[in-house]
């Protein structure tokens, strides 16, 4: 299988850059493998497509404040995707962009707060991170870390993003990236 069959086209107009007020009236589409065809629902009606035996696998982890930007002592930005902690104030991020992301360079918050260096690469995407300030990544995170919504979603992330781009069941940290779709193939 090819990822660019994953790939299809979607007018702007069509993709929401806001959750819904009411969760259970998101779209479900609900795909027939028996018959091939297609149904438009609504998340409240999940329920009526389940039959004894199903079983419904739900994603219980909560998407943490994982985008940083930073800024290096020339005034140039970086954004860090933090991917891993690898202990209190270490962690592996992807860059963008990599070029800027030098090694032993410190660099300080978007709006200060907090500093970090770049320690080592990790491939030709990802760095390995040191907070050089007295907080641990979870603290900076929290403080000053993004929700890193989808890419097609227009708009920088605000404080209701914190938990409207959590699914209901999420009670456990640990996502990087915030759930868009619920696949259900009957």
């Amino acid at each position: 299988m090819r990822l660019d069959e994953f790939d299809y086209h979607l007018r702007k107009s069509l993709i929401a850059q806001t959750p819904l007020d009411d969760r259970a009236a998101s779209r479900l589409m609900v795909v027939d493998r028996a018959t091939g065809t297609f149904e438009h629902a609504t998340f409240r009606d999940l329920a009526s497509y389940l039959a004894p035996g199903d079983v419904l696998v739900v994603n219980r982890s909560r998407v943490i404040p994982a985008r940083l930007f930073v800024r290096r002592s020339s005034g140039g930005h970086i954004e860090f995707l933090v991917t891993r902690a690898l202990d209190d104030k270490r962690f592996v991020a992807l860059a963008n962009p990599m070029r800027r992301a030098r090694i032993g360079e410190t660099l300080s918050g978007e709006n200060g707060g907090f500093a970090c260096c770049v320690i080592a690469r990790e491939s030709d995407r990802e760095v390995r991170v040191e907070i050089t300030s007295p907080h641990a990544i979870c603290e900076v995170l929290d403080a000053h870390g993004h929700v890193p919504l989808p890419p097609y979603i227009g708009r920088p992330d605000d404080t209701v993003d914190r938990e409207r781009y959590q699914t209901v069941f999420a009670d456990e940290k640990g996502s990087v990236a915030a759930p868009t779709a619920i696949p259900r193939w009957i």
